[in-house]
């Protein structure tokens, strides 16, 4: 969180979340990656049953830097050990599920046995996470000093419970794990393997996807991460789209977190004539939304057959964000579809069509290169009429960005002094947009703050409660845009507000 006097960024940090199957790795939990070797490391690269790892290669290999990946899966089960303790056992089962993920542990009594006060019950356990593609060791943890004893300190089942890797599966020994030993005349350290091996379940559903808001599961994972800039949920193999249950949960989730989501085109849309059809007969549309079309087929690699490009499209608007602007069309950057080839050539006047949709158009220029075209987004807007991707982007990162700024004020007493701050630090970062181009005209023209006695009610004053108006004309906008927020301990409110004109600003 921002601290109260710290002015607000207006450079964008353009992150991109995706979410999918993957061979290995954490379930359920936001993994940063900076680049596809890390993904390669922490979830296996590309697997044939998800496109996963295609399309997070495409977002590095476009130009983003910065991923949130978010794992799922349907069944799927963590490979299981045993040690040997006397004639039972102490079971471990690996947190992450899936044939793919390998460990092996290992107990000895180093430091522990001939010291005063030990009764002999103690043990240390090392376990390791092996690559599924090397076999080499990608992660590894020691815990000193356990016991299977239930209501001892340093209790085995408990201190697991930290573990990044393993837990405990079943009941515990009534005495210690055996130590592992090679057998040999060095008496060296071995490693148990597993003896279970992990399971890769069944294909993925929507509700998969979707995952659980009250166990932060799925979709809902991504409330650990603090801010991302677009979702892109790739086929969940076998050719599967995403079905609309995921999108319209997608899209509201999106919507809270002031996000984009990126949808391919239908797999059964092969040409023009196919998805024109389709978005006529569907009636679905949303700010939050960005499609494009169409597919594309891989130079290098003709046999993958028609490739969604999400991660691409996602890449390419992160590079331009990094060199521009949020409001920039993504066919102003240097950026282009590298080694794809589009599977539909449009001419103009299809791609005009596509553009009355608010669909993206991905087509060769003249110097024969694949590019986005079109800069709309696949909505009708709450002010009326369709706006252009920029535009939507900009409203976007605005709100957001001033939301995430100022949530500093539920700590401080809502009252003049407070208000006066706040629109102070917000207004230093309007102006400074201003002085980047993001708005249509100067001064109260192009944009205002309000946070006083007129935006805080008198039941807020006093309260860790904050209200405050903005309003802005991006550029291609003949009219002010306005919208209201308000900090709340339960979570910021943001909605379109009612505005009389320009004139109203400067009073």
């Amino acid at each position: 969180m921002p601290a109260g006097d710290q002015s607000i960024a207006t450079s964008p940090d353009t992150t991109a979340a995706f979410i999918g199957r993957a061979l290995c790795g954490p379930v359920n939990h936001p993994v940063a990656v900076g680049s596809f070797s890390e993904f390669s490391r922490r979830f296996g690269g590309h697997w044939r049953l998800s496109s996963l790892g295609p399309a997070v290669e495409q977002f590095f290999a476009h130009g983003g830097r910065r991923a949130i990946v978010v794992r799922v899966a349907n069944g799927a089960r963590g490979a299981r050990l045993t040690l040997p303790a006397g004639n039972a056992g102490l079971t471990l089962a690996a947190l992450s599920p899936g044939a793919g993920e390998t460990f092996r542990a290992s107990v000895d009594y180093d430091g522990i046995d001939g010291r005063p006060g030990t009764d002999g019950s103690r043990f240390n356990l090392t376990v390791q996470r092996l690559s599924p593609r090397t076999r080499l060791i990608d992660d590894q943890e020691i815990f000193r000093g356990l016991t299977c004893d239930d209501d001892a300190e340093n209790n085995v089942r408990d201190r697991l419970l930290t573990s990044r890797l393993v837990r405990v599966a079943g009941p515990l020994p009534e005495c210690r794990p055996d130590a592992t030993r090679s057998g040999g005349a060095d008496r060296a350290v071995s490693y148990a393997p597993a003896d279970e091996p992990g399971t890769d379940g069944q294909p993925l559903t929507d509700y998969d996807l979707i995952g659980s808001a009250r166990d932060y599961t799925g979709l809902f994972a991504l409330e650990g991460a603090a801010h991302f800039s677009f979702l892109y949920a790739p086929p969940m193999g076998g050719g599967r789209d995403p079905g609309p249950a995921f999108l319209m949960a997608a899209e509201r989730y999106c919507q809270r977190r002031g996000a984009m989501l990126i949808v391919d085109p239908p797999s059964g849309c092969r040409s023009f004539s196919e998805l024109d059809l389709a978005l006529r007969r569907d009636g679905f549309r949303s700010p939050q939304l960005l499609t494009y079309f169409p597919r594309m087929t891989d130079r290098r690699r003709p046999d993958d057959g028609v490739l969604p490009v999400g991660g691409a499209l996602a890449g390419i608007l992160a590079r331009n964000d990094e060199s521009g602007h949020v409001w920039m069309s993504p066919a102003e950057g240097a950026a282009f579809l590298r080694d794809l080839r589009p599977t539909v050539e449009l001419d103009d006047a299809e791609a005009a069509a596509l553009h009355r949709h608010g669909v993206q158009t991905l087509r060769r220029g003249d110097d024969r290169r694949v590019r986005p075209t079109g800069n709309v987004a696949f909505t009708g807007s709450v002010f009326g009429g369709a706006r252009c991707l920029g535009t939507e982007r900009l409203i976007q990162f605005v709100l957001h960005r001033v939301e995430r700024s100022t949530r500093w004020v539920l700590f401080r007493r809502s009252e003049r002094t407070l208000w006066q701050a706040v629109e102070r630090r917000v207004g230093d970062f309007m102006q400074a947009l201003e002085a980047d181009g993001a708005f249509a005209g100067r001064g109260g023209a192009a944009w205002f703050v309000r946070c006083n006695s007129s935006t805080n009610t008198a039941a807020q004053q006093g309260r860790p409660s904050v209200g405050l108006i903005i309003g802005f004309r991006p550029a291609g906008e003949t009219e002010m845009l306005v919208w209201s927020l308000v900090q709340e301990p339960a979570g910021a409110r943001i909605s379109p507000a009612a505005f009389a004109g320009a004139s109203a600003a400067a009073g």
